[in-house]
């Protein structure tokens, strides 16, 4: 996904910071970018504008807490047949893959989504 926004000015830091120093650089950003996650809910109690990219496993009817939670949030999710699946992919061949309706959310629908909440 970083790849086909590099033409953003996007680091990737995964692994390589303390909880610490992640805090610090989002309290400092515009705009966070990730999974509805412990960060997902620090950027928010900091206020910052977010994209969560979500799946599906722990939505009923393709809506989870998550997206009542501000107008300065947007949610990047696909509408798939398995909402609420508590993550036991029926389309999965393996645990090892992940799961479709996180890994089919393209680059264009990030880059659409960063488009509306920044501009």
């Amino acid at each position: 996904l970083l790849n086909g926004l590099s033409d953003l000015k996007i680091k990737n830091m995964v692994s390589k910071l303390s909880f610490k120093e992640v805090a610090d650089i989002i309290n400092e950003s515009k705009l966070f970018i990730g999974m509805d996650s412990s960060l997902y809910n620090l950027a928010y109690i900091l206020h910052k504008k977010i994209i969560c990219i979500y799946g599906l496993g722990n939505t009923v009817n393709g809506v989870g807490a998550v997206e009542h939670r501000g107008d300065d949030i947007n949610i990047v999710k696909l509408n798939m047949d398995c909402s609420g699946c508590e993550w036991n992919c029926k389309y999965k061949s393996s645990q090892d893959e992940t799961a479709p309706c996180v890994e089919n959310i393209n680059e264009d629908r990030i880059k659409d989504a960063i488009k509306k909440v920044l501009f």
